[in-house]
């Protein structure tokens, strides 16, 4: 399911958000939901969690009515946290 999800991204979903400097990656499918991550100016855009997220929620269940509902994921990666701390402090800090 996850390919068939991956086709329709790619053809559908990643033009639309391009064309707004963003762009998002595939964290998870389960149970009917999909978890994304957006990148680019997409990623902490306040109308992400709305529109962002409706207009792939609405894309994909017109293919794929299995998919529930679409989750954001806007946590921050631990290496990324990890590289900013040692630029602010000069030095590696454990999390």
């Amino acid at each position: 399911m996850t390919e068939k999800i991956k086709t329709v991204v790619e053809s559908e979903i990643r033009p639309y958000l391009s064309t707004h400097g963003g762009d998002l990656q595939i964290v998870d499918y389960r149970d009917g939901k999909l978890t994304v991550s957006l990148s680019g100016q997409c990623r902490g855009c306040p109308s992400a969690d709305l529109s962002t997220k409706y207009l792939i929620q609405d894309i994909l269940q017109s293919h794929f009515p299995e998919v529930r509902e679409v989750i954001i994921d806007d946590s921050i990666d631990s290496d990324l946290l990890a590289q900013a701390r040692e630029i602010l402090f000069g030095k590696r800090e454990e999390a």
